[in-house]
């Protein structure tokens, strides 16, 4: 297929590049080839920013940009999932050899170097054109495979082996099965690939990343950090695999590490959104043991940043703990870690007096959860009275605002001990049920039915005066849970 063919399948292009006569040359060639849906910019900020909110099929990208750095540029579409496999054509005549290595990691990629002939041109648009058509049609074939096998990992195995042996090119095939692969949750069948793969060729920074966030998925953090080093080493520029290594080096406890990394991946691209939440999550943890108050660090990842924006709030320091909740949002991936989050922003809001903005964050909580996070609805209900959201219903309707509150929990020490630690002087003591004629405390605490407590938080609440425990965010007993 020549390029008059091909040209049909070029789409809507995007064109950015600093140099106007540069735009003018790449628009005349476009044009006598009958390639006229065109958009032009000389920034890079509103190129990415055009990129984001409409529909392209190719871009043509200098490497010196005003407002955003070629790196950045580049680094951004190929993380954006919806631009991930878009082909991308980077002219310039001052790419360095890293430079080589970033643009040869992604697919549909290709340089045009500065100055270049019409014919060129042309070679190159084909170039990736044909890269792109070839993609989509393995991509298809991988799939009726994966459907085919009907999710039994044996058969795919042996389907996709064959069809690798049978490729003329094996190499970019075998990455486009391992990542149709993870994408069902077939890991295994995905690491054995790549196991293949990386014995040929150690250096394919490709198969290290995929590795790597394979290891990622089943928390071998120090296995993955060895294979991200290794890509890092072989090909210094790639953002997402930076970022990958600063999340790991937090999970691996070692926020001095995930700074330097964050930060790294600032200096390619200052507005980053997850290089900014990674430094902030570093940084906080490095002032944890000043701020923390007493709040152990604990075993998951995910309840540590969790812990961290606790010590914030309880503390006073609203600010600081939405900050660090906001932040462990990019990092957090399973629905309940999400669901807890949202929990304690909401109650930061509460805390805060901020109860309007509570709210989104409660129901957020509520969904993450499948539904099934009582407290996050009790105080939905409760500030949508209290807001006046509810068509007029009467406050008294709800359980969360009819004192006195009542706090049911199981747990495995004495009812005395418990007596002792919580109320002690109680309305009424039952044999799960401590009943407090505190009406301030259901704004803080709310309604705990049944919440199970491990033995070490039943001796972290007897350690803790009944002034403590008014105050405590209570989704940190779920944490130590």
């Amino acid at each position: 297929m020549g390029i008059d063919q091909l040209i049909g399948y070029m789409g809507k292009v995007l064109v950015v590049d600093d140099e106007v006569s540069n735009i003018t040359l790449i628009k005349n060639y476009l044009k006598q080839q009958n390639q006229y849906d065109v958009e032009t910019f000389t920034d890079g900020e509103e190129a990415w920013e055009s990129l984001k909110n409409n529909s392209y099929n190719f871009v043509i990208m200098g490497w010196r940009l005003k407002g955003l750095t070629g790196i950045a540029f580049l680094n951004r579409v190929r993380r954006m999932p919806a631009t991930s496999m878009i082909p991308v054509i980077v002219s310039s005549g001052m790419i360095n050899r890293n430079d080589f290595r970033l643009l040869g990691e992604f697919p549909n990629t290709k340089l045009l170097e500065v100055p270049f002939s019409r014919v060129q041109f042309e070679r190159t648009v084909e170039f990736v054109l044909k890269e792109k058509l070839w993609y989509q049609a393995n991509a298809k074939n991988v799939r009726s495979i994966i459907e085919t096998a009907r999710g039994k990992a044996g058969d795919l195995e042996v389907q996709i082996q064959n069809m690798l042996k049978s490729a003329p090119n094996p190499g970019p095939l075998a990455l486009l099965a391992v990542k149709s692969l993870t994408a069902i949750g077939h890991d295994e069948s995905a690491k054995k690939i790549l196991d293949e793969i990386l014995a040929k060729t150690p250096n394919n920074v490709a198969a290290l990343n995929e590795l790597a966030k394979i290891h990622c998925r089943k928390k071998n953090y120090a296995l993955a950090y060895d294979a991200l080093s290794l890509a890092k080493d072989l090909s210094p520029q790639n953002m997402q695999r930076i970022c990958l290594l600063g999340e790991v080096s937090l999970s691996l406890r070692d926020p001095f590490g995930a700074k330097r990394y964050f930060s790294e991946a600032l200096e390619i691209d200052k507005n980053d959104p997850i290089a900014t939440a990674g430094v902030t999550l570093s940084t906080n943890m490095l002032d944890f043991p000043a701020s923390s108050n007493g709040v152990a660090l604990t075993a998951s990842f995910a309840s540590l940043l969790n812990t961290i924006g606790i010590a914030f709030v309880r503390s006073g320091k609203f600010e600081k703990g939405i900050e660090q909740y906001l932040s462990a949002m990019m990092f957090v991936r399973e629905n309940q870690d999400v669901a807890k989050i949202s929990f304690n922003l909401g109650l930061c809001y509460m805390r805060w007096d901020k109860r309007a903005k509570a709210l989104p964050w409660f129901e957020k909580s509520l969904r993450f959860s499948g539904g099934k996070f009582n407290k996050s609805e009790n105080y939905i209900l409760s500030l949508k009275n209290k807001l006046n959201l509810n068509g007029g219903r009467s406050p008294t309707n709800h359980p969360l605002v009819v004192a006195p509150v009542k706090v049911s929990i199981s747990y495995n020490a004495t009812e005395a001990a418990i007596k002792k630690a919580l109320a002690p002087e109680p309305t009424a003591v039952g044999k799960k049920t401590i009943t407090f004629a505190d009406d301030d405390l259901e704004e803080r605490v709310g309604n705990i039915d049944g919440g199970m407590l491990s033995q070490e938080a039943v001796e972290e609440v007897l350690s803790t005066s009944i002034d403590d425990i008014e105050n405590m965010d209570i989704e940190q007993l779920d944490e130590v849970a």
